[in-house]
């Protein structure tokens, strides 16, 4: 795929992540979740403006070929900066993908780095090797002003930074669920839904314990397992189970924002077009696909 290619199906992937519904705690199509500042006309107008700068993160890449891949972050770095005022100037200030902005930009750079002979694990641990030492640069010494920042501080969790850095093991540990129900026939959607459950049972999202702590944080991960559990979900009593999380997520004021950028770069991964990248074989230990 061109860079070109690659920065449009970035972009559709953060459209389709909107649209999936339900999302339990997030903007789809049946609610806005627990926000009150975004709708899903937003959402999809900032995924619109950022479809340019991952058509550039995938440029640097192909240009950086030859370079280290650590060496190519301090563009994307300064091409992420810009894309976020890009953002922010279509929504008025809303921070809707500032974490997609960072996920997604690195995974263009890496399948851009990378060229055609790839695959979606060489794709993100390319990823990780070019933010390399993000952690320890974001969080050595007295910081503290973001979410990840301040988890960092409480928990010991490295949230966004420790998942790219290490190669996105959440995201590679859920495509072959992701690929097997989709090559299986099932609605895509449903399977998306799944997957992002799967994502909240792995992830520890800075975005619900930055809003309600460790208590809140586990009670989601156990409410996604035991859904998960009943899959699949595409069945008038799965909506319905889907439907009651996604309101008890919304009384809750609870939004996994990092498991739904994790959905992002998941179904950017296993329905790229023009050819699906090859999954791992294993992951974490675990046999997948």
């Amino acid at each position: 795929m061109t860079a070109a290619a690659w920065g449009q199906w970035a972009a559709e992937s953060l459209r389709l992540e909107a649209l999936t519904t339900p999302n339990p705690g997030l903007v789809d199509r049946r609610n806005s979740g627990a926000h009150r500042d975004m709708d899903l006309a937003m959402l999809l107008r900032s995924a619109d403006a950022l479809e340019g700068y991952f058509v550039r993160c995938a440029a640097l890449g192909q240009a950086g070929r030859d370079r280290p891949p650590a060496a190519l972050f301090p563009d994307l770095q300064r091409a992420g900066l810009a894309a976020e005022e890009g953002m922010f100037a279509v929504t008025g200030g809303v921070n809707t993908h500032k974490g997609a902005i960072f996920s997604l930009g690195l995974l263009c750079a890496a399948a851009g780095m990378l060229g055609s002979l790839i695959d979606a694990e060489a794709v993100c641990l390319r990823a990780g090797e070019i933010c390399r030492g993000i952690c320890a640069r974001a969080f050595e010494g007295d910081g503290g002003a973001t979410k990840g920042e301040r988890a960092y501080r409480q928990y010991r969790l490295t949230g966004a930074r420790g998942e790219a850095e290490a190669g996105f093991p959440s995201v590679r540990a859920v495509l072959p669920r992701m690929r097997t129900g989709i090559d299986a026939g099932r609605a895509p959607e449903a399977v998306r839904v799944e997957v992002l459950l799967d994502l909240m049972t792995r992830v520890a999202d800075t975005n619900i314990l930055g809003r309600a702590g460790m208590e809140a944080a586990v009670w989601v991960r156990e409410e996604a397992a035991h859904l998960l559990a009943r899959a699949p979900l595409d069945t008038p009593d799965g909506r319905a189970w889907l439907e009651a999380f996604d309101d008890a997520m919304i009384a809750r004021w609870l939004s996994p924002g990092g498991a739904a950028d994790l959905l992002a770069a998941s179904i950017f991964l296993a329905e790229a077009p023009g050819g699906k990248l090859p999954l791992p074989i294993c992951c974490a230990g675990h046999v997948l696909g």
